[in-house]
């Protein structure tokens, strides 16, 4: 394992993503904010790495750089070999959809309530060319039946679906231009915890399926036990620990990460303050 916490990729091609001394500053009347602070890390072709931190931790603007939702104020990232500009232009932006995509927490306000389900799709093959209308009816058809939804709900509208049935039209539409990479913001964090199982099911699945890759945005290490092989865990915008998803969910060394560990839902379980620390954590 490499000591930044990537799989080592067998076949020698460039890494997915690499993020190297990443910073972002924000000016406020009160001075400036360091949200993230020289963040650098590694995910190998077709690997599965989590990003896990509470709120304001670090980890969604870390998300937000590499999809060019944000400019960083300092550093350098790169997907599949290609450097990340701060701010893309319009033709670079969807160049780069093409390669890497992304899943938010929320589902029902990513989708557009007016459009169907299968338009909303077809919208996003039809940007990035996904042949003529037959062709993008069949990728639709073809999407739906990948996600596990069914063909009766082609012409449906989020409005008239679950939780779970929205977040995968949002995987799908994710999907369309098969891409890459995929950064997962909370992807299930909105979710039941059955309907959370039966999606982390569905992305490893898929992940096997198509050799995409994930960077996985959770505050909660017991979800991403189960579709990340490695992890990086923040605080204070900064990377704390780093290593295998379970060498930290079972001898976490950094107190932050004890404190998450702890907070993970067991049968000895009581009430406690998420956001409360007795310790400095950046000790």
């Amino acid at each position: 394992m490499k000591t930044d916490g990537a799989q080592d990729g067998a076949s020698g091609a460039a890494p997915a993503l690499e993020i190297i001394g990443l910073q972002k500053t924000y000016r406020t009347r009160r001075g400036e904010v360091h949200a993230v602070r020289d963040v650098s890390l590694t995910l190998e072709e077709g690997g599965s790495l989590a990003i896990v931190g509470e709120s304001g931790s670090g980890k969604t603007t870390t998300a937000k750089i590499v999809m060019g939702l944000e400019a960083q104020t300092a550093g350098a990232v790169r997907v599949f070999g290609a450097e990340r500009s701060a701010h893309p232009p319009a033709a670079e932006r969807r160049a780069f959809g093409r390669i890497a995509q992304m899943v938010f927490q929320d589902p029902y306000s990513s989708l557009d309530p007016r459009m169907t389900v299968s338009e909303s799709i077809r919208s996003v093959l039809k940007l990035h060319g996904g042949g003529d209308p037959g062709a993008r009816e069949r990728r639709v058809v073809e999407l739906f039946d990948l996600v596990g939804l069914s063909g009766r709900l082609l012409n449906a509208r989020p409005k008239d679906m679950s939780g779970g049935q929205r977040q995968r039209v949002a995987i799908a539409r994710a999907l369309a231009p098969e891409p890459r990479l995929v950064v997962l913001d909370e992807a299930v964090a909105a979710l039941d915890v059955s309907v959370q199982a039966q999606v982390l099911n569905l992305l490893s699945d898929i992940r096997e399926a198509t050799g995409v890759a994930y960077l996985f945005i959770s505050h909660d290490l017991g979800v991403v036990r189960q579709i990340t092989e490695t992890a990086v865990v923040m605080y204070r915008g900064e990377i704390v620990e780093r290593g295998s998803t379970a060498e930290i969910l079972d001898h976490p060394n950094h107190p932050y990460t004890q404190h998450l560990r702890a907070s993970i839902p067991g049968p000895e379980w009581r009430d406690r303050d998420r956001y409360s620390l007795p310790f400095d954590a950046r000790a």
